[in-house]
């Protein structure tokens, strides 16, 4: 089983899902209690948005893995003490980070119906996990969804502003919700920000660029995706954005 869940790896990273998907099955009709194929399956369900298929198969992976926990736990249990400190998960760390991936998968497959409420329980089920900016992020990005754009801003101010990493982390996600929200003024006021503390930014400064275009400010849209070219010259989003735009208001064209 394990090596058939390689193959399947392979297919997916190759970006293969339908023939993934195939082999995933394929693998849980020959092996149904083998709980990584079920987490496998529902990753490839997920990213062919088919949700609800998707948690049937994560709900099944936890239902196999708790069953081996309970097994695992039973015969240490008849031979400690009462006093006895409970024992370790089987995986340890592995298997904490496993089924927080579930977790995190179960969260998307019910944001793709739509159900948000149930989306952010699934997170809340993460632990420590759940204060990591990724994880904040994505709870305000559901908030958002669900039409609670402001409190899903106040949320994304609520992470650290410490590092460098941290810094562009938060101003490209509040800059995110703003943009998914057409709020295009108040995006390109965080986005200018954050550029004046972390100048040189090659990720804020084509953000930036972005929301500059849906503003019509264009000679700013084009300086600061010149300035991304001259930073980074192998991001090819840059030349992308900057000939299209160049295209689409018939300007300049063999430049374009």
């Amino acid at each position: 089983a394990p090596l058939r869940l390689n193959h399947v790896r392979r297919l997916t990273a190759a970006q293969r899902y339908p023939e993934a998907l195939q082999a995933i099955e394929r693998l849980t009709l020959a092996e149904p209690e083998f709980a990584p194929a079920r987490l496998m399956q529902g990753a490839l369900l997920i990213e062919l948005a088919r949700p609800a298929e998707a948690q049937r198969s994560l709900q099944r992976y936890l239902d196999l893995r708790q069953a081996s926990l309970a097994t695992a736990a039973a015969p240490a249990a008849e031979d400690e003490d009462e006093d006895s400190p409970p024992e370790v998960a089987p995986g340890g760390d592995d298997g904490r980070a496993e089924l927080n991936q579930a977790y995190l998968m179960l969260s998307q497959a019910a944001e793709q119906l739509k159900d948000y409420a149930g989306a952010q329980r699934w997170l809340d089920k993460l632990g420590e996990v759940q204060n990591t900016p990724a994880v904040v992020l994505r709870r305000a990005g559901l908030l958002a969804r669900d039409g609670r754009i402001d409190e899903a801003l106040a949320l994304s101010r609520t992470l650290p502003e410490r590092t460098p990493e941290e810094i562009r982390t938060r101003a490209l996600g509040e800059a995110q919700l703003l943009r998914d929200a057409r709020r295009w003024s108040q995006a390109h006021a965080v986005l200018e920000q954050g550029n004046q503390r972390l100048p040189n930014d090659p990720d804020l400064l084509y953000e930036q660029a972005l929301v500059a275009e849906k503003l019509a400010r264009f000679d700013e849209m084009e300086r600061l995706l010149l300035r991304v070219i001259e930073l980074k010259p192998d991001q090819q989003h840059a030349y992308n954005a900057l000939g299209y735009s160049l295209a689409d208001r018939q300007l300049d064209l063999p430049r374009a």
